[in-house]
C-alpha cells in the first residue's frame, strides 16, 4: 500500500509542480512567441505517459543487501554530504538524499538501513538505495556524485517536450529560422509590376508544366528537361536538360526568370538558360502562385499550412494558419479550401490578410473561378461547379471519376481515371462550361500534364503500349501533334 501511495504522491504532485509548469512554458513559447499551434496527438500523448511511466519505476521501494566492512563504514559515508541523517539508533540509520532535486522535495521519501552481521539491509525508493549501494562499493560516477539533480530535471523537460517536438509546426519554426539566415546570400532580383508575372490558375492546379510570355513558351519534357520555344514550337532550347534526377514542375515565370520546384526545392533560371539558382530548400512546396513580389504555396511539411516569401526566398513566413487542399489568387484574394468540422469549405482572403469569408461549403480541389462559378474535382473526383455563394447548390458536370480538367476559352478539357489509377488518367474530353455537349477527342493513355498555351494544349500521353510523348493538342481545331 505505501507503494502505491509513493507513486501516486510522485505522479501528482510532479504534475502539478514540473510537468505541466513546463507544459505551460512550453506552449507559451511555441503559441505565442513562435506562433505555432500546438495538437498533440494521440501518439505523442502516449509516448509522453510511457516516458514518464518508465521514469516514476525507478522510485518504486526496493530492499536489497549489501555487504560493509562495519557499521562505522556506514557513518563514513554519510559524511560526504549527498545524505543527510534524520535519525540514528544503535544498528539503524533513516536518511533522505541532498541530490536528486527537484524530486527529493516532492516525495519526500527516505532510504532505511538495518545493520547486522557486515551486511546493510537497505529499503526504500530503488534510485535512491542504488546511489546509496554505488556509495558503499565507492562507484559513484561523476553523475550520481554532481550532476544528478541537473540531468533529473533535464530529463524531465525533454520528456515533457517530447509531445511537443513531435508537432511538425515547431521543427518548421526553427528550420523556417535557419532558411531565413542561408538565403542572404541569394542575388536579390527586382520584378517591374507590367508584363507576364506567375502562370495561370488552371496550369498550376496541372502541375504548372508549361508557361508563356509574349515571345516565348516554357514547358517541361520527360518530367526532366526545361525548354525554351518560339510560339510555333520550331525554335526549341534547352535551359535545363539532364538523363535523370528529380523531375521538374511547377513553373512560373517573373520577368527574365522562370521559377520552377524540383523535389525539396524552387529554384529560379533566367529564361536564356543561365544563373541557375535555388531560393527555397527546406520541404515540397504544392500549388505554387505568384502575385507581384511574393509567391505563395501549400507547406505540406508544415500541416499544410499556406505560405509565403519573396521571389528573392526572403521573408518566408505562414500566410494563413489552416490545413489547405488547395489554392488558388484571383485578383487580390487568395482562394483556399479545407474541411473542419466534418464538412467542407472554399474560403477567400484578401493578400493583406484580413477580410476573410466563406464562399461555399464544398470539399474540392483544383479550384478554378470562372464567370461567378467556381469548378472543382469533388471529394468523390467527380467534377464539379457551383455558383460562389455559401447557399449554392453544387452540379455535377462529370458524373465519373476524373483525373484532371483544365479551363480553356474553347471549353473545357479533362481526362478520367484509369482502370488502374488515378492519375495518370485515360482519353482527352471537351465539354462545355455548363457540362454539354461531351465528346472524346482523342483515346489516349497515361495522360498527365494538361498545359495551356496560346491555342494550344500540351500533356504527355501514351497511345496503347507505347511509352508516353509530348502532344499537342489545338483547341481550335482538335489536332493532335507529337512534339
Amino acid at each position: 500500500m505505501k507503494k502505491i501511495q509513493n507513486i501516486l504522491t510522485l505522479v501528482i504532485k510532479g504534475s502539478i509542480y514540473i510537468y505541466l509548469p513546463v507544459i505551460l512554458l512550453l506552449f507559451i513559447i511555441c503559441e505565442v512567441i513562435l506562433g505555432r499551434d500546438i495538437n498533440l496527438s494521440w501518439n505523442g500523448i502516449i509516448l509522453y505517459a510511457v516516458s514518464i511511466g518508465v521514469w516514476t519505476k525507478n522510485y518504486i521501494h526496493r530492499l536489497v543487501k549489501e555487504k560493509v566492512v562495519d557499521f562505522e563504514y556506514l557513518e563514513t559515508i554519510l559524511k560526504k554530504g549527498r545524505w543527510k541523517l534524520l535519525e540514528q539508533k544503535e544498528n539503524s540509520l533513516l536518511i533522505k538524499p541532498e541530490f536528486d532535486f527537484p524530486f527529493r522535495m516532492l516525495i519526500k521519501d527516505t532510504v532505511q538501513i538495518q545493520y547486522s552481521d557486515k551486511t546493510a539491509i537497505i529499503e526504500g525508493p530503488w534510485y535512491y538505495v542504488n546511489a546509496l549501494v554505488n556509495d558503499i562499493r565507492g562507484k559513484s560516477s561523476i553523475w550520481t556524485k554532481g550532476v544528478t539533480s541537473i540531468g533529473a530535471f533535464v530529463l524531465v523537460i525533454v520528456l515533457v517536450a517530447i509531445p511537443f517536438l513531435f508537432d511538425e509546426g515547431v521543427l518548421w519554426s526553427l528550420r523556417l529560422s535557419y532558411h531565413n539566415s542561408q538565403v542572404k546570400d541569394v542575388e536579390i532580383i527586382e520584378i517591374k509590376p507590367q508584363g507576364v508575372l506567375g502562370n495561370t490558375n488552371e496550369n498550376t492546379n496541372n502541375y504548372g508544366f508549361g508557361v508563356e510570355n509574349e515571345e516565348y513558351v516554357f514547358y517541361v519534357e520527360d518530367h526532366l528537361n526545361l525548354i525554351r520555344a518560339s510560339k510555333d514550337f520550331q525554335d526549341k532550347n534547352y535551359l535545363i536538360q539532364k538523363a535523370s534526377g528529380t523531375g521538374i514542375s511547377r513553373l512560373n515565370i517573373a520577368g527574365d526568370w522562370i521559377f520552377y520546384s524540383s523535389g525539396k526545392t524552387l529554384n529560379r533560371i533566367k529564361i536564356d538558360g543561365t544563373d541557375n539558382q535555388t531560393i527555397y530548400k527546406l520541404s515540397y512546396l504544392s500549388d505554387i502562385h505568384m502575385k507581384e513580389n511574393w509567391i505563395y504555396f501549400i507547406n505540406p511539411f508544415d500541416v499544410f499550412n499556406v505560405y509565403r516569401m519573396d521571389i528573392n526566398g526572403r521573408n518566408l513566413e505562414r500566410f494563413l494558419r489552416i490545413q489547405a487542399s488547395d489554392i488558388a489568387l484571383y485578383g487580390d484574394r487568395l482562394f483556399f479550401s479545407h474541411e473542419g468540422d466534418g464538412n467542407g469549405y472554399v474560403e477567400s482572403i484578401g493578400l493583406d490578410g484580413n477580410d476573410r469569408r466563406v464562399e461555399c461549403q464544398v470539399f474540392a480541389k483544383d479550384l478554378t473561378i470562372r464567370e461567378d462559378y467556381c469548378y472543382f474535382i469533388g471529394e468523390d473526383f467527380r467534377l464539379n461547379r457551383i455558383k460562389v455563394d455559401k447557399n449554392a447548390q453544387k452540379q455535377i458536370l462529370v458524373d465519373e471519376k476524373v483525373s484532371s480538367y483544365i479551363i480553356t476559352d474553347n471549353g473545357i478539357f479533362y481526362s478520367l481515371h484509369s482502370k488502374d489509377v488515378g492519375y495518370p488518367g485515360e482519353g482527352v474530353y471537351r465539354m462545355e462550361l455548363d457540362g454539354s455537349d461531351r465528346a472524346l477527342v482523342s483515346d489516349t493513355y497515361h495522360l498527365e500534364g494538361f498545359t495551356h498555351v496560346g491555342e494550344w494544349l500540351l500533356f504527355h500521353s501514351s497511345d496503347k503500349e507505347a511509352l508516353p510523348v509530348l502532344k499537342k493538342l489545338n483547341i481550335l481545331t482538335g489536332a493532335i501533334e507529337t512534339i
